[in-house]
């Protein structure tokens, strides 16, 4: 169902559309936020990964909802001073997660810690946006591992992350 290039607010209608009739998902992973970055006041943003993580939850009360951090970029298109994309990633991350814990259900999160900006080989180096062949394998095996983990472990207010350790 994934596409490049979408944007949070339409997200909620594509996921109905799809299921039209068809049994919900035991997994709905949700990869989504960073295009709307400097093309959206944050505060809209936060709002509008609130609303959908919630409508998602009523719409699929028995679906394991898994909310992929935005990941970092070496540079984000809009950015008016150094690190400001950072920050903003980095706040709506954190409200994503806040909510994923507030909300009942199985909901989850994986942070992706290894893909960092200090290592430009995750990467394309042309653009400093899209991953590099070696940044996709990356993001793939840690939500795959973080599907088998969550899993293997029941829901609670402790193991909303992956990996476990990871805090906000």
């Amino acid at each position: 169902m994934g596409r490049g290039g979408t944007r949070i607010n339409t997200l909620y209608d594509r996921v109905r559309q799809k299921l039209n009739g068809r049994p919900a998902p035991r997994t709905l992973i949700i990869h989504i936020g960073g295009n709307d970055i400097f093309h959206t006041p944050k505060k809209e943003i936060c709002e509008a990964v609130g609303t959908l993580l919630k409508e998602l939850r009523q719409m699929l009360p028995l679906c394991r909802i898994v909310w992929s951090n935005i990941l970092p970029r070496l540079f984000w298109y809009g950015e008016s001073s150094k690190n400001a994309g950072e920050r903003v990633r980095e706040e709506i991350n954190r409200h994503a997660y806040n909510k994923c814990k507030s909300l009942s259900g199985d909901n989850r999160v994986i942070f992706h810690k290894a893909i960092t900006r200090h290592d430009h080989s995750t990467f394309r180096m042309n653009d400093g946006i899209h991953l590099s062949p070696k940044g996709y394998r990356i993001f793939r095996d840690q939500l795959r591992e973080g599907v088998r983990y969550f899993c293997a472990n029941p829901p609670c207010p402790d193991l909303v992350g992956f990996p476990p350790q990871e805090r906000l």
